[in-house]
C-alpha cells in the first residue's frame, strides 16, 4: 500500500446524482447519549462539543486501555467507564457511538456499532478503502441505523457560507479551485501517521479534507485524478496535501465574475466574497472554537429524525472521496 506524504493533483469534475437512504427508528426524545471508543487527542476535542451541544450527553468510554478511558472520563465528567468496547455496545443506555481510534480499526468497529443498533459517528476515513466504505454504508441501510464520516469542515458556517455564494452565482461560473493542508510533522516511522500497516500517510490523513471540501465545492464527483491535465468541463481543481512541509491552508474558487476565499479552510473561521476587480463585497466569520460542534448537532438532528444518513454529509460523498483518494494512491504509485 502506497501512503505519500506529499502529493499535488489536479482533476476535472462531473455531475454524479446519489441518494439518501430512507428513515430508521425515531428517537421520541430529542436527546441522545454518546460513547466513546478511542478517548485519544480527537476525542478530547469531541467531548468539548459534547458539552456545548444540547440534548447530546457523552454518558461512556471504552478503551483498550482501562486507565486511559478513567483519566478521559474524569477529565469530561463521563458517567460510565467500560472495560472493553462490547461492554460498551451491551449498554441499553447508549444511543451513539463516536469511534476516534486509528484508521484501520474504523470498519471494524463501525460494523460491530450497526450491528447492536447504535448509531455511528465516526472519524475520517471512515474505513481505508472505498469497497469497505460502500459494505458498510449498506449495511447501515439494512440496519436501519445512522452512519455519519465526521468530515466536520462541511459543517462549519464560513464553508457553508461560501457554497451558498456559489451556488447563487455570485462569483459567476467557478472555473479553478485550489486548497491546500500540508503541515511538517517529523518522519517517524513508528508513528501510525507514517507506517502504512497503520494506514499512514497524507492520503487518509489529510488528503480527505481536500477531497470532501471540493467535491462539496463542485457538487459534483471527479471522473479523472491525474497531475498536469486540461479537461473539457472547464472546471479545474488542485490540491496540495501532507505532513513533509508547512503550507497556507486557505482555499480559492475563482469564477467568471469573483473569487471566494477561506481562511484555514479545513477549519474555516472566515469566507470572504470577492469581485473581479478584488473588492469585498461580503464575509462570513464563525466564533465558535471548537468546530466539531456543528456536525454533532447535524448527527443529533439525523438521529432524533430516525435518519441512517445525514442530509448534509450523505454516505455517498464519503464514498466518492474514498474513490478518490484510491485514484491518487494508484496514481502516485504509477509516477514514482
Amino acid at each position: 500500500m502506497v501512503s505519500p506524504d506529499l502529493i499535488w493533483l489536479s482533476i476535472t469534475l462531473t455531475k454524479r446524482v446519489g441518494h439518501m437512504a430512507g428513515p430508521g427508528k425515531r428517537k421520541e426524545e430529542e436527546k441522545m447519549n454518546f460513547g466513546v471508543m478511542g478517548p485519544g487527542v480527537i476525542a478530547e476535542k469531541f467531548a468539548g462539543a459534547c458539552e456545548l451541544c444540547e440534548g447530546v450527553t457523552l454518558l461512556g468510554v471504552a478503551s483498550r486501555n482501562r486507565q486511559r478511558a478513567e483519566a478521559f472520563a474524569s477529565r469530561h465528567g463521563v458517567e460510565r467507564v467500560y472495560d472493553n468496547y462490547e461492554a460498551l455496545l451491551a449498554d441499553p443506555a447508549i444511543d451513539a457511538v463516536y469511534i476516534s481510534v486509528i484508521h484501520t480499526g474504523h470498519y471494524s468497529l463501525a460494523r460491530r456499532c450497526i450491528e447492536a443498533g447504535k448509531a455511528v459517528l465516526c472519524e475520517k476515513p471512515l474505513t481505508c478503502s472505498s469497497t469497505d466504505t460502500e459494505e458498510l454504508a449498506r449495511y447501515a441501510a439494512e440496519r436501519g441505523v445512522l452512519l455519519m464520516e465526521a468530515m466536520w469542515t462541511l459543517f462549519l458556517p464560513p464553508v457553508k457560507k461560501a457554497m451558498e455564494w456559489l451556488r447563487s452565482g455570485a462569483i459567476g461560473t467557478a472555473e479553478y479551485s485550489t486548497c491546500n493542508f500540508s503541515s511538517f510533522v517529523e518522519r517517524n516511522p513508528k508513528s501510525r501517521l507514517f507506517d502504512p500497516a497503520q494506514a499512514g500517510g497524507g492520503l487518509l490523513d489529510v488528503g480527505v479534507y481536500c477531497g470532501a471540501f471540493l467535491l462539496e465545492m463542485a457538487g459534483e464527483e471527479p471522473t479523472d485524478v491525474k497531475a498536469l491535465l486540461r479537461f473539457p468541463s472547464g472546471l479545474l481543481a488542485d490540491c496540495t496535501f501532507g505532513l513533509r512541509a508547512d503550507l497556507d491552508d486557505n482555499a480559492y474558487i475563482s469564477g467568471s465574475k469573483g473569487k471566494i476565499i477561506l481562511r484555514h479552510f479545513w477549519r474555516c473561521r472566515r469566507a470572504e466574497l470577492y469581485d473581479a476587480n478584488g473588492n469585498i463585497l461580503d464575509a462570513s466569520e464563525d466564533e465558535q472554537e471548537n468546530g466539531f460542534v456543528y456536525e454533532l448537532e447535524a448527527f443529533r438532528d439525523s438521529f432524533c429524525k430516525g435518519e441512517t444518513e445525514c442530509p448534509q454529509m450523505p454516505l455517498r460523498k464519503t464514498i466518492a472521496v474514498a474513490r478518490w483518494m484510491e485514484a491518487i494512491e494508484k496514481e502516485s504509485a504509477i509516477n514514482r
